[in-house]
């Protein structure tokens, strides 16, 4: 009962004429302003040019930090979910660290 395992799928956009590759991940997973879970990617990712792309995003987060969101989810049916951190990519043998800080408000069922 300590831990739960979240999973969602945030999709990306790729608006460069360059297909790349995300070889990693390391990102902090907020509710509400609180950080629940840190989460990395445990594949890589092939991301075409010029398209939507999904990052699948696993975190394994303390049931405490869903719980004390509870009541607000029950009142409103929506959450702020952020996520920011780091990613890395590349294509061939160029890589580099973009940072990431993707928030918008989801609907809780």
């Amino acid at each position: 009962m300590g831990e739960s395992t979240v999973k969602m799928d945030v999709v990306f956009l790729n608006p460069n004429n360059t297909a790349f590759k995300i070889k990693s991940t390391e990102l902090d997973i907020y509710i509400n302003d609180s950080l629940v879970g840190h989460t990395g990617l445990d594949s890589i990712i092939k991301v075409q040019k010029l398209s939507e792309f999904i990052l699948p995003v696993s975190a394994r987060i303390k049931t405490a930090s869903l719980l004390s969101n509870a009541f607000s989810f029950l009142m409103n049916k929506e959450a702020i979910i952020k996520i920011s951190g780091t990613i890395k990519a590349g294509v061939g043998g160029l890589v580099k660290n973009f940072k990431i800080n993707y928030e918008a408000r989801q609907k809780i069922n």
